[in-house]
Parts: C-alpha cells; structure tokens; sequence
C-alpha cells in the first residue's frame, strides 16, 4: 500500500511539475493564461500550495521568471544568474590568494 501511495505521489509532483513548466516557458500572455488555468486545476487539490504559489510567486515576481515577460528584456539569453555568480568565485579566489 505504502510504494502505491508514494508511486501517486510522485505522479502527482510530476504533474504539478509539467503544468508549471508550461506556464513558465509560455510565449504569449495568451498561453500563459491557459496554462495557468491547467496549473490551478491540478493544483486544485493542494489549496493551500496553490494560495501561496499565486499571492507569493506569480502575483509578485512572474515577470521576473515566465518566458513572455522575460522576452520584452534584453538578457543576451541569460535567464540566471549562475554566471555572474560564477565570475564573482573566480575574482574571489584570486584575491584570497
């Protein structure tokens, strides 16, 4: 009984998992509105999860992240910020030595 649980479960993340990707990488405002009604309905379930991903995450940073506002920014297609990051440890090394 416990691994049929934990095997749902997973299904269940995976699926949660798809729908926000979707949503993130939507190209259009339009595609993005449909996917985050697909996203709401499978987060349907989990009130709680899905009060806190729309007033903390998308009511608050979505232009930060969803590929229709991040393409209106010029970002050379850096969407991260592992090379800053990574050119911050190098220069640190160097002056630690």
């Amino acid at each position: 009984m416990k691994e049929a649980k934990e095997e749902k479960h997973c299904y269940v993340v995976e699926k949660i998992m798809r729908v926000w990707k979707e949503s993130v990488e939507s190209p259009t405002e339009d595609s993005y509105a449909s996917a985050l009604l697909k996203f709401k309905d499978v987060c349907e379930p989990f009130p709680t999860f899905l009060a806190y991903v729309e007033t903390i995450v998308l009511n608050t940073v979505k232009k930060k992240f969803v590929r229709e506002w991040m393409n209106k920014v010029l970002h050379l297609g850096c969407r991260t910020t592992n090379i800053v990051e990574s050119a911050h440890g190098k220069l640190k090394k160097i002056f630690e030595e």
